[in-house]
Order: structure tokens, then C-alpha cells, then sequence
């Protein structure tokens, strides 16, 4: 590691100095001239002792290796040792358990000082854990932290967010600096043309002998841009306004992982569900405010397109693997590589699955204990079938119309599965969760809101990028 050679390297230093003082202090006893040479190397091993000593003092507060990058965003060093930033720890991934403990302190103190409006380092629980915790104790000095208090929620609440999540954590996510944000993008490819070798002088006089206009010279990759718009969501805890410190501090933990779930929730039932279009494909998703008008979502995507939305072919109580290849060949290049696919679907669908028929030969589908915990696995995954990883999700609807796989309120009797390519969607992030409150005065209640900006979108909203399987029914 970086840090480690740095320290060796310091430690070779020291020594090399260690023995020329030595030397100088046998040859001041007869010389003079070498005493101030000797007092400025004196000097120089104390400031790199002390270097070592802040060195080994951030090695010796963590438990496992993290880079020099990592080290650089926790700590300053100085002439005199380790500086800590709590502010960089606090954004910081939790590369380490201690740095996780302290953004965990730094949520519940936010919580805390929100819900009660009160500064939270001025609170009886702030004080504990400055006693328990050297991080924390040192972040909330004046002297070492400059009186540093936490105003958002750290890296650790949207690691709690993305953990929640099954469906939306097979797409890469990015951080969009501006809202709207234009990410260019490849569009058409170039082509290439034979060109027939020429070797006469004057070739290039005769139009017909060139590369035509219409060739390879005149041909160049159309690159475009992918509009990323980002969308508020956002969720509503009520408590009561009699709430003390005393009464909150137990629930922190838990209040923090129901927020952290209702935020990941309403991000894969938009992934799942969501369609912007007027009317919602689905006829009970009428409010304005309904986390299912965020984006296009899997399933309107898919009915767009048309190509690779199509319906069991087999009985409506039996599901053949030759409905799911065709659904793959439905989407062309995009379902060749299973390594890119993922099944989704629900209990209903999962089950269906587990009983899939392949004609008269054996069951293709594959649970994990048949190809063990050693295979490289996604989150959620719960079996296999073709080498295409199955995930459930709670948002994939089970009472939809088998007639065309939306809800109507008339039938209301199947499941669908989705078959989406992993790399031919993203997430964009932009802004992190914060967390706001307010009194209502009339019912003497407190308000604890959540918010998160962030979009949903496909490279190319018309590829058969995603295709679905409909009429599934139990």
C-alpha cells in the first residue's frame, strides 16, 4: 500500500539522519563550525518522529487496508500528526468499520437535531458517544474539527438506500453534476466501404477512381445525447411533537432503515411500473404524486417498443422455457449474452419457474445450491435458468389483465416476467438524501421528509432492450 511505503520510507530516513547525527555530535566535540549543522538535524528528526508517530497513529485506528487515496480524505498530516475531516468521513464511502460507525453517529445526530430542532451537539446522546467514540470525539472538538456538525445525511444512508435495492442495483448509476444533465452518446456507426487499390499517377483526377462522397471518408460515427431529467422522490414520517431525546434515541436505528426502505422502494416500483404517459398504462395510477409517473419504467418501455412484449403461448397454468428463448430472440442483440440478462419477476412468476417445462428433457431452471456459493452472484438472485440470473421484486404486479399484461380493474388474474439487458440502462443521482422537518401546530405533530433527485432512463428508449413475457397466471 501506498501509505505502508510511506512509512517505510520514513523510517529509512530517520535512521540515515539517526546515524549523521552521530557522526556530527563525535565531530562537535572537537569542531565548532558543526554545532549548527547538528542543531538543524536535530531538528529535522523530531518533525519526522513526529510524522512517523501520525502515520502509525491512523494505521492503528482501523482494522483492515484502505488506499492513500482514502487516507488523504480522512486525515491532513502535519508536523504534528493526524488531522482528522470530518467532513470528507462523513461523504466518504465507510472504507473502514470505524469511519461506518461514525457516519451512523453523524445520521442519528442528524435525525435527532431535526426532529427535536435543537443542535445536536447539545444533546445528552451527542455527549455519549463523544465519550465512547475517539472519531467522533475528535470531529466535535473545536480545536481538531472547528466545531464541524453534520447538516445532510452521509454516504452511509444512501449505501442503506442501494442496499435495499434488488432491481434498480443492476444498473450503473451516475452523478449528474447539472438537472437537466446531456450525457453524449454514440449514435449510428461508421461504415466502411472496399476501396479498390490504385496505382497510376493520375487516379486521383478521375472521379469515378475516388472514394466516393457517400464512402468511408464521408462516413463518421453520429454521436448524440442522452437527456437526463431528474425527478423528486420523496417520504413523509409523522411523529408525535412530544417526542424527547430520551424516547427518540432508541428508535433512531430503526426509523433511519424505514426511511432508507421507503426511498429504495419507491425507486424499483418507478423501475418496474413506471410510465409517463397520460393515461398510465395501468388504470388504477391516477394521482399526480404517484412514484409511478417518475419515468418509464421496464413494462411501458417494452409495450412501446412491441417487439418483445409478447404473451404465453403454453396453457395458462404451465410455463414452457421455449416462451422465455423466444422472448430472448424477441430482443434481438440484446438478449444474446446472459451474462447482460436478468429475469425479473414475483412470487407467482418464481414459482412458475421452479416448474418450468422443457419438453420431455429435465427442468432447465438452476437453484443456487446446484451451482454453489462459489459462482459470482447478483443482489437478490435466487436461481437460474439458460445462465440467466432470476431477482424477485414485490413491484412486479400479480393482478394484471392476462389479455395484455396491464391492470384494468376488470381481470386481474396474472404475472408477467421481464427480461432486461443490465448494461442498456442507468440511474442518474442528483442530489443526495436529505432530510427536512416542520411543526403542525393544529394536531401538535412533527413532520420528518425525505427527498432524493434523481432519473431512470434507457441508452436507447427504442431497443429492445427489455422484453415481457405476459399472461402468467397461478
Amino acid at each position: 500500500m501506498a501509505e505502508t511505503d510511506t512509512e517505510q520510507g520514513a523510517a529509512l530516513e530517520l535512521a540515515r539522519l539517526a546515524e549523521q547525527l552521530k557522526e556530527l555530535k563525535a565531530k562537535a566535540d572537537a569542531r565548532s563550525e558543526y554545532r549548527e549543522a547538528l542543531s538543524t538535524l536535530e531538528s529535522d528528526i523530531t518533525d519526522l518522529g513526529k510524522k512517523i508517530g501520525g502515520l502509525q497513529a491512523v494505521r492503528n485506528t482501523r482494522k483492515a487496508e484502505y488506499s492513500q487515496e482514502d487516507l488523504d480524505k480522512m486525515v491532513q498530516i502535519e508536523g504534528n500528526g493526524p488531522k482528522w475531516n470530518p467532513a470528507r468521513q462523513h461523504k466518504m464511502d465507510a472504507c473502514t468499520p470505524e469511519v461506518r460507525e461514525f457516519q451512523e453517529i453523524a445520521d442519528n445526530m442528524y435525525i435527532l437535531g431535526t426532529l427535536l430542532k435543537v443542535d445536536p451537539r447539545q444533546t445528552e446522546y451527542c455527549r455519549e458517544v463523544a465519550m465512547r467514540n475517539p472519531i467522533m470525539r475528535k470531529s466535535l472538538d473545536t480545536s481538531a474539527g472547528a466545531a464541524w456538525i453534520p447538516t445532510d445525511l452521509s454516504a452511509s444512508m444512501h449505501e442503506k438506500v442501494r442496499l435495499q435495492l434488488r432491481v434498480a442495483a443492476l444498473h450503473s448509476r451516475i452523478n449528474m453534476p447539472t438537472n437537466p444533465y446531456k450525457l453524449p452518446i454514440e449514435g449510428a456507426d461508421a461504415t466502411a466501404y472496399l476501396v479498390s487499390e490504385r496505382g497510376d499517377i493520375d487516379d486521383d483526377l478521375t472521379a469515378n477512381l475516388r472514394v466516393p462522397a457517400a464512402g468511408a471518408l464521408q462516413s463518421s460515427p453520429a454521436f448524440t445525447a442522452l437527456t437526463l431529467t431528474a425527478k423528486k422522490l420523496g417520504c413523509r414520517v409523522t411523529t408525535s411533537a412530544e417526542l424527547t431525546e430520551e424516547s427518540i434515541i432508541p428508535i433512531l436505528p430503526e426509523l433511519s432503515r424505514k426511511l432508507a426502505l421507503a426511498m429504495a422502494t419507491a425507486q424499483e416500483d418507478a423501475l418496474v411500473n413506471g410510465d409517463t404517459t397520460s393515461p398510465h398504462m395501468d388504470d388504477d395510477v391516477t394521482a399526480s404524486t404517484d412514484r409511478r409517473k417518475a419515468w418509464m419504467g421496464y413494462r411501458r418501455l417494452a409495450k412501446d417498443v412491441g417487439t418483445a412484449y409478447i404473451a404465453n403461448t403454453t396453457p395458462f397454468n404451465v410455463l414452457d422455457v421455449a416462451d422465455l428463448r423466444k422472448l430472448r430472440m424477441k430482443m434481438g442483440i440484446y438478449g444474446l449474452n446472459p451474462r447482460n440478462l436478468t429475469i425479473v419477476t414475483g412470487g407467482v412468476g418464481f414459482n412458475k419457474l421452479l416448474s418450468l417445462k422443457d419438453g420431455t428433457n429435465p427442468s432447465p431452471i438452476m437453484t443456487l445450491e446446484k451451482y454453489g456459493p462459489q459462482a459470482t452472484i447478483i443482489t437478490g438472485e435466487v436461481a437460474r435458468v439458460d445462465g440467466i440470473p432470476i431477482v424477485l421484486s414485490e413491484s412486479v404486479r400479480e393482478n394484471l389483465n392476462h389479455g395484455d399484461g396491464t391492470w384494468d380493474g376488470l381481470t386481474s388474474d396474472a404475472t408477467c416476467l421481464i427480461l432486461v439487458n443490465n448494461e442498456q440502462f442507468l440511474f442518474g443521482d442528483y442530489r443526495a438524501t436529505t432530510l427536512k422537518s416542520r411543526e403542525i401546530i393544529e394536531t401538535d405533530q412533527s413532520t420528518l421528509v425525505v427527498l432524493q433527485r434523481l432519473c431512470f432512463s434507457s441508452w436507447a428508449s427504442t431497443a429492445t432492450n427489455v422484453g415481457v413475457l405476459y399472461d402468467i397466471r397461478a
